[in-house]
């Protein structure tokens, strides 16, 4: 990236740039399967994880720790970790609510 020198899409996937390549005909399916999976998970924690990603270029390790430190205790609260939990034990998809 940093070069500026192209990279292809095998290349990007081997180098962990990207997780996954699709052909060109089915990389709308793809991608709709991929924001639909995102959109059943935990909406709170997805929201605070990038949170996290944004601010952590605005703090150093032990701010950052600080923080990441605060919002584990924070989920811990949530309805959405119990329910997790309880899906896990139960052997059953979670249905998160988002709070």
């Amino acid at each position: 990236m940093y070069t500026g020198r192209m990279v292809g899409a095998e290349e990007a996937k081997e180098i962990g740039l990207v997780s996954e390549v699709a052909p060109p005909d089915e990389l709308m399916e793809r991608a709709g399967a991929l924001a639909r999976e995102i959109a059943r998970g935990p909406s709170v924690a997805i929201e605070v994880s990038k949170k996290l990603v944004r601010e952590s270029v605005h703090r150093n390790i032990e701010e950052q720790t600080e923080l990441e430190n605060f919002y584990q205790s924070f989920m811990q609260q949530t309805e959405d970790v119990k329910e997790g939990r309880l899906a896990f034990v139960e052997k059953r998809e979670p249905n998160f609510q988002g709070r």
